[in-house]
């Protein structure tokens, strides 16, 4: 036999291995809501400081991402880095909870956007899925809480975290689109796309970021500097960087699952560090988006999508 062919243990060792590294990835993704509302620097500081940092991260733990520049990367960054930015900007203004279970819902959008931009036809699995993100949709809508120190303007903060949730349909749509025109690739134009986005939300950040530091009554401290470097270097560039190598390892519909735990995770970090209590309807609605993202990973013709992209 092959010396070349992995012997079933060390099979079983590289596959549980890599299922270690996606619950640490997720739990990172996850604390993403509750980092972003311990600093007191504003949406636009903070997205444009964290994307900076995990860009450099990306870059220099994955110097091919900077090496070759591919279109389909490119497009992807823009939808990446608009999620990035309005996920940061819900999470200032509505709870950790009601952010991340909305954005939990993108999967819906592709459901609805498939057909149209990829001719790809629902089957009874994506059938069911889909009303049940319609009825999570519904609750969470039911579920916007009343303005609170930590959550100052709910229902913007709730229509810019659906709004992530379209943009970040768009990114999964992109790198199913990319997948097909080029096999193998998706992993390549994923790293590019995290790249890209990032660098793409400074450009979109920088200028507002600017502006809202030169008008601010108080200066940057080093825990909001400290923040800021945790969200960049460890929350997203490390994270991302762990997830593409884990993923080999892995079944689609396991990597799908393993990330569940980020939207499990995000509500209770929020409580722990910032006592948010999500509301009985956002909790329903939770719920519901993960039943109806666990009812998706029977779809045939869509690759299982994840809640992860920028937490």
């Amino acid at each position: 036999m092959s010396s070349t062919i992995p012997e079933p243990a060390a099979v079983t060792a590289r596959t549980t291995g890599a299922a270690a590294t996606m619950v640490v990835v997720a739990l990172l993704f996850s604390t993403g809501g509750a980092a972003v509302k311990a600093t007191d620097l504003g949406a636009w500081e903070v997205a444009c400081g964290r994307s900076l940092i995990a860009a450099l991260v990306i870059a220099a733990l994955d110097p091919s991402t900077v090496r070759r520049v591919a279109r389909a990367g490119l497009a992807i960054g823009l939808a990446y880095a608009a999620t990035l930015t309005l996920f940061v900007h819900a999470n200032k203004l509505t709870t950790a909870s009601h952010a991340v279970f909305l954005q939990a819902t993108a999967p819906f959008y592709v459901f609805a956007l498939a057909p149209w931009l990829l001719g790809e036809r629902w089957n009874p699995s994506q059938r069911r899925a889909a009303v049940l993100f319609a009825a999570a949709l519904l609750c969470l809508v039911l579920g916007t809480s009343a303005p609170s120190a930590t959550a100052s303007a709910p229902a913007l903060g709730g229509a810019l975290a659906a709004a992530s949730a379209i943009t970040y349909a768009l990114l999964v749509i992109g790198l199913r689109a990319a997948e097909r025109d080029r096999p193998g690739r998706t992993t390549a134009a994923g790293m590019q796309g995290v790249l890209w986005g990032n660098l793409f939300a400074v450009a979109i950040c920088l200028l507002p970021a600017v502006r809202s530091l030169r008008g601010a009554a108080v200066g940057v401290g080093a825990s909001d500097l400290l923040v800021v470097v945790y969200l960049g270097a460890l929350q997203v560039g490390l994270a991302y960087w762990l997830m593409v190598r884990a993923v080999r390892f892995l079944a689609a519909a396991q990597v799908s699952l393993l990330l569940l735990l980020e939207p499990l995770a995000s509500p209770l970090w929020a409580y722990l560090l910032h006592a948010e209590r999500p509301t009985a309807w956002t909790l329903a609605g939770g719920a519901l988006a993960l039943a109806a993202t666990a009812a998706g990973l029977r779809s045939r013709r869509i690759a299982p999508i994840s809640t992860t992209p920028v937490g």
